[in-house]
This record gives structure tokens, sequence and C-alpha cells, in this order.
């Protein structure tokens, strides 16, 4: 009954023609039997339980757990194995294929370390990427180097030597060794992992002369090993001495022998500072001005270079009329040698009065200098009636003043001729240049006297009028203003004046009433108005008439009357208690019959009608004359030694002269140090002396 089911059913289904009504009979079922019967998907007739219908008469299939022998490999149906499941991860696959590393199935039927054991499969032949070719984890040290991880990646690999070294090409992180890493690869001497070049490790080098870097003890380091720069290869640095040639070295025998080939390190030669064979001297320089040439010869007058603060000059040659004379200093007037085309002369010295100037010029009549034994005076012009005539004195003059440094004189003619100094205009010329001979004074001819004391010079007029000129500190030129004049200046408001006095920066005049008018400087009551007001034009002195002579000394004044009576004001002469000064005209005691007064420094002096000469007031340089200790006198006493006196004259020097009738002069006083006393030999003479008259020339 099983077979005619199937063949019933096979005409149902048109697997078999049935033009004609086939009838089956009912018949036992056989697996085997090679009749596929009831229950069976087939039966091939046969007990082969590997081929296409098993022994079970079912179709095989894979997973059946038999794996079939029929087919050929490459064949449908063909099966490496079946183990009756459908397990890809097992020794046989889902597909009936023996499992394979490299088939993409990853086994774990196997723990590891057995034979087969997968631990990945990526169904690739590529070894480089995260699963080998033998299935197992790719990881850095297994030889193989990974190459599917970018750089950052987790498992990238730059190299895989596959060793466990980390001193080698490639770290054990598979990472390509390199300085600065941390460990000593090949070619390092170290790697300290930072890049200081100063803690011993640098560059992966251990710190040795010749790194170029400077370490502890090391003087320098070039970074190389040349001997002949600034630091040897030692790293100390190039010297003279050190057996080396450095750079600015012309040799180094590596010793301090001065006297072979090589000192300081230069070639032996003239000019390094050691005398050789054959030199004179050796300073090492080339300074050709100091004692030493620059070919080692001693330096010495003529050898053409100029010795500094020795020589004033070299040329050379030995031609004295040069430039430079033989003794090589700098031609010049006054050196006793005649410059050919420069100097007239040259006598060698400094006097300017004799035949040849401090010019270098011959002496002639008319320069300006006079020439001694030769030229009584120069002016400097041709023009007469000047005080120098042709070179010959104007004398006598009809009156001389003295002042501190200037003297003026008023000629026969009425001509006023000054000289001396002339630093604030007093020499009246109209400049401030000094005078060693007389020269006029501008505009004046009709002069009549004249009076001097420090910067400020008087002249009277014959219309009895009063010029002045020179300094104007406090007024003392009388023009009514401040301001110094090198020419002549009117005295304001002066008429009718018969003699000016001059004192320290104040003048009075004496008018022909018999009346007393002063200007100037007025701070010791010097003028005689009761004031200490400077003037700058004249007032007049109080209480004092019919006067007859006036002397105007540093800070005081006298006046003589008709009546013999002296007459004083201003600072009080010989003082050294207060009041310090007289503020109008007071009489000195026990004076009487005066016929003379003179005004000093600080003293005063009378000349009395017996030809006796009395003094009072400051005595420091003996100008009291009277023989006793140099304190000052306020009261006044006789000049010690003199009688028959006819004139008498005090200076602003400290010293006083008076005139005896037989014409000699006698003086005393004063230190003597310019000669105003006229007394051979210096110091102060107490009393009255004779001095060497000599007579002004005719």
């Amino acid at each position: 009954m099983r077979n005619f089911r199937v063949i019933a059913a096979l005409c149902l289904v048109g697997l078999a023609g049935c033009d004609e009504q086939v009838v089956v009979r009912d018949r036992a079922t056989l697996c085997g039997d090679g009749q596929p019967g009831t229950g069976e998907t087939c039966d091939d007739g046969n007990m082969v339980n590997t081929d296409a219908c098993t022994n079970a008469c079912e179709a095989a299939f894979c997973g059946d757990g038999v794996t079939r022998t029929d087919i050929a490999s490459g064949e449908v149906g063909f099966e490496a194995c079946d183990d009756g499941n459908t397990q890809d991860t097992d020794v046989c696959t889902g597909s009936c294929v023996a499992a394979v590393c490299g088939d993409g199935l990853t086994r774990s039927d196997l723990s590891e370390g057995a034979p087969g054991f997968e631990f990945c499969d990526d169904g690739n032949a590529v070894d480089s990427d995260g699963c080998r070719n033998d299935c197992s984890q790719a990881r850095c040290g297994d030889g193989i180097v990974r190459r599917d991880q970018a750089v950052g990646e987790d498992g990238f690999e730059a190299c895989d030597d596959g060793n466990d070294v980390d001193d080698d090409g490639c770290r054990n992180n598979c990472l390509v060794a390199r300085c600065g890493d941390g460990v000593v690869g090949p070619g390092e001497g170290c790697d300290d992992a930072n890049d200081d070049p100063t803690d011993g490790c640098h560059r992966c080098q251990a710190e040795p002369c010749g790194n170029g870097v400077i370490e502890a003890g090391e003087e320098c380091d070039d970074g190389n090993t040349s001997n002949t720069d600034l630091c040897l290869n030692t790293c100390v640095a190039a010297r003279c001495g050190d057996g080396f040639v450095a750079p600015g070295e012309g040799c180094d025998d590596g010793n301090d022998d001065p006297r072979d080939d090589c000192n300081a390190c230069q070639p032996s030669n003239c000019g390094d500072g050691v005398v050789q064979d054959g030199e004179v001297c050796d300073d090492g320089n080339a300074d050709n001005t100091d004692a030493c040439l620059t070919n080692c010869a001693a330096a010495a007058c003529g050898d053409g270079a100029t010795h500094a603060g020795v020589e004033g000059c070299d040329d050379g040659n030995d031609d004295a009329t040069d430039a430079c004379t033989n003794t090589c200093t700098i031609a010049r007037c006054g050196d006793g040698v005649v410059r050919a085309g420069v100097e007239a002369c040259d006598d060698g010295n400094q006097a300017d009065t004799d035949a040849c100037t401090n010019a270098c010029v011959d002496a002639v009549c008319g320069d300006g200098l006079v020439y001694l034994g030769v030229e009584q005076c120069d002016d400097a012009n041709q023009v007469g009636d000047d005080g120098c005539d042709r070179c010959l004195i104007d004398w006598p003059p009809r009156r001389l003043a003295l002042g501190a440094m200037h003297s003026c004189a008023v000629t026969e003619t009425g001509a006023v001729t000054c000289w001396g100094y002339n630093a604030n205009g007093q020499l009246g010329d109209g400049t401030r240049a000094h005078r060693l001979t007389p020269g006029r004074v501008s505009g004046i001819g009709d002069a009549t006297s004249v009076a001097a004391f420090l910067a400020a010079t008087y002249a009277v007029l014959a219309d009895h009028s009063v010029l002045s000129w020179g300094g104007n500190w406090y007024g003392e030129l009388g023009d009514g203003t401040g301001t110094a004049a090198a020419t002549p200046v009117r005295v304001w408001g002066l008429v009718g004046v018969a003699k000016v006095s001059a004192g320290s920066h104040f003048a009075c005049a004496l008018l022909q009433d018999g009346s007393l008018a002063c200007w100037g400087k007025n701070d010791n009551y010097q003028l005689g108005d009761g004031s200490r007001v400077h003037r700058s034009s004249p007032v007049p002195v109080r209480h004092l008439t019919e006067i007859v002579d006036i002397a105007a000394g540093r800070e005081h004044a006298c006046a003589l009357r008709g009546d013999g009576s002296v007459w004083c004001w201003g600072g009080r002469l010989g003082a050294t208690d207060e009041p310090c000064c007289n503020q109008v005209p007071a009489q000195p005691p026990e004076l009487a019959g005066v016929v003379g007064i003179a005004g000093g420094s600080g003293h005063a002096c009378v000349l009395r009608g017996d030809g006796s000469v009395w003094c009072w007031g400051d005595n420091q340089a003996g100008e009291l004359g009277d023989g006793g200790d140099r304190s000052g006198r306020q009261l006044p006493r006789p000049v010690l030694g003199l009688a028959g006196m006819m004139a008498v004259e005090s200076g602003e020097g400290e010293h006083s002269c008076a005139l005896r009738a037989d014409r000699s002069l006698w003086c005393w006083g004063g230190p003597g140090s310019h000669g105003q006393r006229g007394h051979p030999g210096g110091g102060s003479i107490n009393g009255g002396a004779d001095i060497d008259q000599r007579s002004p020339p005719n």
C-alpha cells in the first residue's frame, strides 16, 4: 500500500504519465529496498549512509550528522564534515565545511592554547590587520606591523620587530625609537626624554667636551675638535702660550721666553716690546712720538719724529732758520734765531725796550715801544704837543697827578697826557688798552691842573670848569650818571673851580669863592654833606668857607682854611673805636699854622709854616714817619728828622714824600715793593729818608 500511494501521488502532481489508470496494490514498505515507501523521503536501495539518501531513507542534508562522501570536493552538496548541528563556531561550520583559519568564522569550541584555537578570524589573507593569518590577535611584538590603524588610534604600530628588546630600532610599544623617548636606542649614549642641553644628556649623547654646550668645568665648548680656533678641543679657552696658534696669533711656541723667535705669540720683531739684538729699545707700540721710535731706535732731536712732551717739533733737518729749530722747539719770536722770511730780528729775550721788539721787528720811533737809551718816549704817533714829540718827552709838565696804577700830566700847552693801567678808561684816550708811554687825552687843550686816584681822572680847564673820565661806580665822574667814560665828560654844575682833589671813588673841588663841593662815593660821609648817600653830581661841603686848599684821601678829605686851620671829614683817621667817621668837617687837635696839606691812603699829612711835617691816621707801613710802633694815631705827630720842608705829598700806596728847600726829596712809609719811595732796597721807612734824585730829562 505504501508504493501505491506514492504512484498515485506522482500522477496527481504530474511526475508520472497517467494516460491510463494505474492500479497500485498495497504492499509492505522496506527502507533499502530501492522503492521509496510510506515515511521515506528516499530509498536508494543501499545501506550506504554517506550518500544522498541515508540508511534511514531520508534525504541527506548538511547538519544531519552524516558526512556525505558521494560528492567530490567542489561539487554541489559536498560535505567536508557534518557534526549534526548548525553552529558556525566549532570544528565544522553550519555549511558542512571544515573550520579553517581564514574562513571568517571564529571557532569557539577550543580553549586557548589547544590546537586549532582561534582568537579571531577576519576571513582575509591580510596579515597586517587586527587579526593575524593564523587567527591569533595582532599584538605589538608579533613581528608583523599593523597597517589598519592610523597614528594615535589604539593598536597603531609604526614598527614591530617581533622581540621584547626595548633599546633597538623598534620600541616594545611598536613605535620607532627616537632621541627624547626616554629609552637609550641605537646610536644613543643617553636619552633623558627632554631637550635640556645642560643636564648631562644633550641630543641623546652624554655631554662630552666638544658637544657645543658649555658644561661645568669647561671654559668653552665650540662643538668641534679644532685646536686652532678660540676654544681648544679640551674645552679650555685658547691663550697665548698653550702651544696652539689661535686666531690673532702669529705663532705659539708654548713658552714665555721673550728672547726666542716667538714672543707674546707674535713673531719676534721691532715693536714686540722685547729688546732684541740690533735694537736700542723696544717699547712694544707703534707710537713714534715717545722715547722709542717704531724702528726701535731711541728718540733724538733731528730724527724727524716729534717726541711728545719733550720736543715741540722735529723736522729731521739741521736748518735752524725754518719753522722748527735745531733744538726741536717750534720757532718763535724770542728764541734767538732769526726765522728767514718771517722775522726781521730775534734777540732771544722778552724785552720790548731794546733794538728788537717782542714782535721780532726792528725798533723804530713811532712803534709805541720805548727803545731804552735811544728814545725817551714813544706814543706811537708823530703828533707833537701830546707829551711825547719825536720820541722825546715834552718836559717838564706843568702839572703831574699820580693815581694808584696810572699817571697823568698837563703839558706847557695845556694838553693832558696819561699812561699806565686803563681797564676803566682812566687814560682818556677812548680805549681800554694799557699804555707804557704817555698818550694824549681826547679833546683837552687848555687844562691847568689834573687829579687822579684809583680809576678816575679829573682835569681843571682854563675856564675853571672840570672834565672827568674813567670808572663811574658811585657817580665819581660827577656827570649825573653811573656810566664809565673812556673820553672826558663834564662834571655837572661846577663853575669857578680853582682845584680838584681825587679820593677813592669820590672827588672834591675847591671853588674860587673858598667853598667846597664833593661827589661820588659817600658810605663814610666823605662828601661832607652830613649823609651817606652816594652823589653823581657835586654837593656843597657843610660849614666850610675861606678854604685855600683841599686834599682827598681814600675815605676822607681835609681842607686848609686861610687862617692856617685844618678841617677833615669822612673816615676818622687812626680811629679804631666808634664812631667810625666825621659826618661833617671837624678840626684835628694841636694843629695850627698849617701852610700845606696832603691826603694819603688812610692817613693825612700837613706842612706847617716852620717847615715841619706832621701826620696822623693809619700806620701799618710806617706812613706817619714818627719812628714809633705801627699802630694808628688819631692825633697828629711830627715826622722825625724833617725840617726846612717846602712841600708835602701823600700817595695811595701808604707812603708820603716832602720836598726840602734845598730841592732834596724825603720819603717814608709804604712797603716800597713798587719803588714808590725811590729809595734803594725794600722794606718800610719809619722816618724821612733821602732818595736817589733823578732829574727829568731835558
